[in-house]
């Protein structure tokens, strides 16, 4: 983010503005494949919480977390 900041001549408060708005920013490494599901009360409404249960039980990892063969690459 420092970098950033230099490149486009702003404060790294600046970014780390737009970096914690946005889902899409990650701080933190992430996988190869990143899934997301929409989390607004609309999307609670119409079952996301089930879709996110339904993915969880598919992949074997709950939300937040990276399967096994990410972590050995």
């Amino acid at each position: 983010m420092a970098h950033v900041a230099d490149v486009i001549g702003c404060t790294r408060a600046h970014v780390e503005d737009v970096v914690s708005y946005y889902v899409m920013f990650f701080t933190q490494p992430v996988g190869k494949y990143v899934l997301q599901v929409c989390r607004t009360l609309s999307c609670a409404l119409n079952g996301s919480l089930r879709v996110t249960e339904a993915l969880a039980r598919k992949l074997g990892v709950r939300p937040g977390e990276t399967d096994a063969a990410a972590s050995s690459r």
